[in-house]
């Protein structure tokens, strides 16, 4: 059976929109799917969410998909802090790709 490799990249700010915030950060995981991966595909990996974007990067043969951005300002529904939400993606098996603080 075939396989698709790849990358789930995940943009994270730490305001709730990428003007209000000061630090962003993207995070990385490998996974191998048995099709294709396609622009709103619902996928869950720590917990269920849409693929915004996919690349094809034929020279690796893999895919590059873009989550939603996540913003994680302290909120009543969302009290995660953006150094909390990167330590759960490495608990689950991410990769942290950078983090950098954004111009004012």
């Amino acid at each position: 059976m075939q396989t698709y490799k790849a990358q789930i990249v995940r943009k994270i700010f730490d305001g709730r929109d990428f003007k209000s915030s000061k630090i962003m950060a993207s995070t990385m995981i490998e996974i191998e799917l048995p099709f294709a991966p396609f622009q709103g595909l619902n996928i869950a990996i720590i917990y269920p969410e849409e693929i915004k974007s996919v690349l094809w990067k034929p020279t690796e043969k893999q895919f590059a998909c873009f989550l939603e951005d996540c913003y994680f300002a302290s909120t009543v529904m969302n009290s995660m802090t953006l150094e909390e939400r990167i330590e759960e993606d490495i608990s689950n098996g991410y990769k942290l790709l950078f983090k950098q603080d954004l111009p004012n």
